[in-house]
């Protein structure tokens, strides 16, 4: 869609494209993509607060360190051509 949000089936078909792993992550959480064109990746907080931007690496998949973030809940949103989806990741040490 052009305004860069989708519907509901369009959200549930990409988040099947999308794997987010170990979760509850320790040290470091591998985020795999597919064959989505991936435009950013941003990891918030359980605040709202922008703790990590990562720009696309052309990779199927994204190695995310966690071992330096605080305990806790943070949601990924994924920025792709086909749409913006969410994954929950929880950090423990």
């Amino acid at each position: 869609m052009q305004d860069g949000t989708t519907n509901n089936s369009d959200s549930n078909q990409l988040e099947q494209l999308v794997t987010l792993y170990p979760n509850p992550a320790g040290d470091v959480a591998i985020l795999t993509t597919g064959d989505l064109h991936v435009e950013q990746i941003e990891m918030f907080n359980t605040l709202g607060q922008l703790v990590r931007s990562i720009p696309p690496s052309g990779e199927r998949s994204v190695r995310i360190e966690t071992k330096t973030f605080p305990q806790g809940m943070y949601t990924i949103r994924v920025h792709t051509a086909e749409g913006v989806l969410k994954k929950r990741l929880l950090v423990q040490h």
